[in-house]
């Protein structure tokens, strides 16, 4: 890349946020990553710890951008870390975005962590004149990271907000996925947008298959580059960075290996775990669910180690 995206920038948190626990945002000012697409990713630099990807959870205004980040290891843990001044260092934005100008009565589906390439997306349309349906899914209320945002949209009466956790403590019990299909047998979606546990796009791929509308969907794969050069983030054939990470229907009814085994740090096939297809980054989606309602910093975050996304 020739205009600067590829050529990795020093920022200043300016403003850090706890959106649950374990899951923090940290706000900045670039210019290039302001102008993200909804569904793109930066790479993350954290000098002598490791550089990861992730979604871009907020596109501006002006040349404000985003990360949200749940720890889930050494990387992670230290993003975890970043305050109000400190200096991280960026690179993107990268790869492909979501397609929604032909979708009217879009729903979109976010398992836990996922809620941040989603977020974004959600705010696009809802800036138009579409008035979308989200699904926020985790094991409980405090799985699900900014619910702040979606509920001040729901507020403005641009959003119909659906929480779901296994649990019972929110909304509707039982799966994202699950609560998912009951909104679509209403029969009142044309298009689905999801984010989340690999097991979750598997699942919402055979529900959009059966009753044929399309699915679009920001996949979670190891990934070191970001710029399709090392294959560790290899789906079928399909580089997430490069490709992806958001694939369209016809793609993903293609991949014999989603849901179901993924690379690790040694390039070695594994199965997907029930919870997710990776641990840290997630792929550009920061890991997996962490969450919960909350101002300021009342949880304590809990981060561990896991492969790199």
């Amino acid at each position: 890349m020739r205009d600067g995206r590829g050529e990795r920038r020093a920022v200043r948190a300016e403003e850090v946020e706890w959106e649950a626990r374990g899951v923090k945002s940290i706000a900045f000012r670039d210019r290039f990553l302001s102008r993200a697409l909804p569904g793109q990713f930066a790479m993350i630099w954290i000098p002598g710890v490791d550089e990861i990807p992730m979604s871009v959870s907020r596109i501006g205004p002006g040349e404000w951008a985003s990360i949200t980040v749940k720890g889930v290891g050494e990387a992670t843990g230290a993003l975890l870390g970043i305050e109000a001044g400190d200096r991280i260092w960026v690179r993107g934005p990268y790869g492909t975005h979501y397609e929604f100008e032909g979708s009217r009565r879009p729903l979109l589906v976010a398992g836990g962590i996922g809620a941040a390439s989603l977020m974004p997306l959600a705010e696009a349309m809802a800036a138009g004149d579409r008035i979308p349906t989200m699904v926020m899914g985790g094991r409980s209320i405090g799985e699900i990271p900014l619910i702040r945002r979606a509920e001040a949209l729901e507020a403005s009466g641009r959003l119909r907000l659906v929480l779901a956790t296994e649990d019972g403590s929110a909304g509707v019990r039982g799966l994202a996925s699950e609560a998912a299909e009951r909104l679509l047998g209403e029969g009142d979606h044309d298009s689905i947008f999801a984010c989340g546990p690999e097991p979750m796009i598997a699942a919402l791929l055979g529900i959009a298959g059966r009753i044929g509308i399309p699915l679009q969907a920001s996949l979670e794969r190891m990934m070191k580059c970001g710029v399709g050069i090392c294959g560790s983030c290899s789906i079928d054939g399909l580089r997430v960075c490069r490709d992806g990470p958001v694939f369209g229907m016809g793609a993903l009814m293609g991949m014999a290996d989603l849901g179901r085994v993924r690379m690790d740090e040694s390039g070695a096939k594994v199965p997907v775990s029930a919870r997710g297809a990776a641990g840290e980054g997630g792929s550009p989606n920061a890991g997996r669910p962490g969450g919960g309602r909350g101002q300021g910093n009342p949880f304590k975050p809990q981060a561990r180690n896991g492969p790199m996304g």
